[in-house]
């Protein structure tokens, strides 16, 4: 059987024409390129190609033979790609989101949902090259903002709303509700895996000293051990983590909160049903 390297290198030696070219294309020396291409010559047991004195070219053979392995290359591709899109569908799970609410209020109820699965949640803040990644097939469904999407399954899923959380002694503590416009120019810890929240409080609170720790753990120490105010949502998870001696007051502006919608491809309704099933 005739080796997928040596049919790759006649298509490459067609479509740039010389020998030189198609070494340069493929990375590898000339006379390793003629050796290859004797070889497959030899294994076809016909003539391939008419050669010069300083010049190769394809004969009619060799022009069939191109055609033909070109079309078997990328047949032997697109086998590739259905038999790892088919494992990727049946073991793999890959999720996008552009925040932390999604995955904070799904994650455990999509995992039980597919126990055998392996599903991988990645973070992105920038929701248009999400949304290209997805529409690329990077992910198998995705949450973002609230937006027109086209030629996709969408649902509105949940509401992620942003808070401070001080102290009971804090100046702030006596106020029912803030904007962003009071809490800009003060100092506050914050979470700095947040997605899209990251923008929202930078667009909103320039003036602000943002102390932000990657580190969930490291940052309840501080929080713990601060007097500074740091921000929380309608979604965290006061169970796990413990807020000693704060207060969480709502920020009312518009921006401070965000509406998610669920995505996936039309054609995968079925698929994802039990988990549209849970919005």
């Amino acid at each position: 059987m005739i080796e997928n390297s040596l049919l790759q290198i006649l298509v490459t030696f067609q479509k740039c024409g010389t020998l030189s070219k198609a070494a340069e294309e493929l990375q590898v020396s000339q006379p390793a390129l003629s050796r290859s291409m004797q070889k497959l010559e030899e294994e076809m047991h016909v003539p391939l190609f008419k050669r010069g004195k300083n010049s190769l070219a394809l004969n009619e053979n060799g022009i069939l033979l191109a055609s033909e392995a070109n079309k078997l290359l990328k047949r032997n591709a697109e086998m590739v790609a259905k038999v790892r899109l088919f494992d990727r569908t049946n073991s793999h799970l890959q999720i996008g989101y552009s925040a932390p609410g999604p995955r904070i209020a799904y994650e455990k109820s999509i995992q039980d949902l597919y126990p055998s699965s392996t599903t991988s949640w990645n973070l992105l803040a920038n929701e248009t090259q999400l949304l290209h990644d997805f529409n690329e097939g990077k992910y198998d469904f995705i949450f973002i903002q609230k937006q027109q999407v086209n030629h996709c399954y969408t649902k509105q899923c949940l509401t992620e709303k942003l808070s401070i959380c001080v102290l009971q002694n804090d100046p702030l503590s006596s106020y029912k509700t803030v904007t962003f416009q009071q809490l800009d120019g003060l100092t506050f810890l914050q979470n700095a895996v947040v997605g899209v929240w990251n923008t929202i409080v930078e667009q909103n609170m320039p003036n602000a000293n943002i102390v932000r720790q990657s580190s969930r753990s490291d940052l309840m120490t501080l929080i713990n051990n601060s007097p500074l105010p740091t921000f929380v949502t309608n979604l965290t998870d006061f169970q796990s983590y413990s807020y000693q001696n704060r207060i969480v007051i709502p920020i009312v502006d518009k921006c401070a909160q965000i509406s998610f919608i669920f995505i996936c491809r039309k054609k995968e309704i079925s698929r994802f049903k039990n988990v549209i099933d849970l919005f």
